[in-house]
């Protein structure tokens, strides 16, 4: 009778203990999955800006940086252009009529290194107010500004512009009720530095 009632206990026993180390690995499970899951990025509240942002970073071909970044003064419309990886540093500033919506590079030139062309959220109004913003890198060893001529009255397409490269090519694209318009950039070398035409 008593060994029975012993071998019992010990069936009891060791099932209980068998049991015991399942409950705790189900419960070690869950708990990381919790955690992962709490941990996921939430996609829903991803900042999405209103505006123009005030800093813009590109890269050249040839592995220099440009950055452009506007001025923490509210009441102003200023950016710096600053030139990274140049043998010779320097820093130039612009000061646009609208905010900065671009900035790109390209080689329109040919001559293996990229300017920088820089687009503002307005169209010119006069030789004094221009749109568009360019600097060349004169070997890499340093950059400067490029003269950029306005596009004349007549010519110039209503509506907003964007800017894109196709062929070697420049191309300013003027969206508007009216359809879309386009004007073509030549950059060529003049007695003091670079000129960007438009034609």
């Amino acid at each position: 009778m008593f060994p029975r009632l012993l071998m019992l206990l010990a069936l009891l026993t060791f099932a209980a203990c068998q049991n015991q180390p399942a409950e705790k690995k189900s419960l070690a499970n869950d708990t990381p999955a919790a955690d992962s899951q709490s941990q996921e990025p939430d996609t829903t509240t991803a900042s999405i800006p209103a505006g123009p942002p005030d800093k813009f970073e590109v890269q050249t071909s040839t592995g220099k940086t440009f950055v452009v970044t506007r001025s923490d003064n509210p009441d102003t419309l200023i950016y710096t252009v600053q030139g990274i990886g140049f043998k010779v540093k320097s820093q130039f500033e612009i000061r646009p009529q609208a905010p900065v919506t671009e900035v790109r590079t390209a080689d329109i030139n040919g001559d293996g290194f990229d300017e920088v062309y820089i687009l503002t959220d307005t169209s010119e109004t006069d030789e004094r107010t221009p749109a568009l913003y360019a600097f060349a890198s004169y070997r890499d060893r340093s950059f400067g500004p490029i003269y950029v001529k306005a596009i004349p009255k007549a010519k110039r397409p209503d509506g907003k512009s964007g800017l894109h490269v196709k062929d070697g090519k420049l191309i300013r694209e003027f969206a508007s009720s009216h359809g879309t318009k386009s004007i073509e950039y030549h950059l060529r070398a003049g007695e003091a530095g670079f000129v960007l035409t438009p034609r």
